[in-house]
């Protein structure tokens, strides 16, 4: 176990220290091909991106405590996932139909600048939505394979992701430098690898007995995920209230400088999560298993 652990922190340092290498190879080039305001529109992408994840109702953490108990069924684990999924579909498309239809609003309130037609900064908001739609999906299997300590497998289609998202989607914009070309590569990448990764999580958790839904476990987890929810709501707005007020304050411009600068300063936060990542299903399992001399010595 310790090796596995061990494996994790390894696997989840990777998948950081490539998210810190990344701002600093691929930022520049979006800035150079884009515009400062074209970069603004991407930041607020993250910005929209970071808040919304509360529609994921604490489900996600929800998972990840689920999947790294030792006494629950491989069915139940299946069970549970396609439970999650079947409410799943009704939050993305909540949320794409939100953000589709709020986009002229977003862009009146948060996106001040010249530079950039007015239409194409609504398409542009569109597309967030369903990218972020689609990514709440990801986060949940992410979620999962961490909960089942297969940190290594996500870490890998975690940083793969990462490349396509990030470097690979420079080619198409060193031929087409718009705005809409980023986010629709954008789409095609979440889709992309949200399909991966759900195959991925339901491999690792198959069995002989085809899966069904269960929306009595959804009773039996309410409480933790509402819990977790509220946690997620407050983080967010917390982290993120500053950018939203810069943005509506601000032209675009200065927004990108702010956020660039906000970017580059939370990379020391982002070193210290590895570890983090890594042991917390273990001790979640130690806590279900009801181990306490070896979760205070893991501590």
């Amino acid at each position: 176990m310790k090796n596995k652990i061990g494996r994790n922190v390894g696997a989840n340092i990777i998948g950081k220290l490539w998210n810190i290498i990344s701002i600093y190879i691929f930022v520049p080039l979006w800035i150079k091909i884009l515009g400062i305001e074209g970069y603004g529109i991407i930041t607020f992408y993250s910005v929209l991106l970071t808040i919304l994840v509360f529609a994921d109702a604490g489900l996600t953490a929800t998972l990840t405590r689920e999947y790294a108990k030792t006494d629950v069924s491989i069915d139940y684990k299946r069970n549970l996932l396609k439970t999650i999924e079947f409410v799943y579909i009704f939050i993305c498309i909540s949320v794409f139909i939100a953000v589709f239809w709020g986009a002229e609003w977003i862009v009146n309130a948060f996106l001040k600048t010249e530079a950039i037609p007015y239409i194409k900064l609504i398409y542009s908001v569109r597309f967030m939505g369903a990218i972020i739609a689609i990514y709440l999906l990801y986060s949940l299997y992410q979620g999962g394979l961490m909960g089942l300590q297969e940190q290594v497998c996500g870490n890998s289609i975690n940083i793969l992701y990462g490349i396509m998202r990030s470097g690979v989607v420079v080619i198409p914009l060193i031929f087409y430098p718009d705005i809409l070309v980023f986010f629709f590569w954008q789409l095609f990448s979440i889709i992309l690898f949200c399909l991966v990764t759900r195959y991925k999580i339901y491999n690792y958790i198959k069995t002989d007995r085809s899966s069904s839904l269960q929306f009595g476990y959804l009773r039996l987890i309410g409480g933790y995920a509402a819990g977790m929810m509220i946690l997620t709501i407050l983080a967010s707005f917390n982290t993120q209230l500053d950018k939203l007020l810069v943005s509506h304050l601000l032209p675009l411009s200065e927004f990108s400088k702010y956020s660039l600068a906000s970017t580059v300063g939370q990379i020391s936060l982002m070193a210290t999560l590895p570890i983090g990542l890594a042991f917390y299903p273990e001790i979640t399992r130690l806590v279900s298993m009801k181990k306490e001399n070896e979760l205070k010595v893991i501590y």
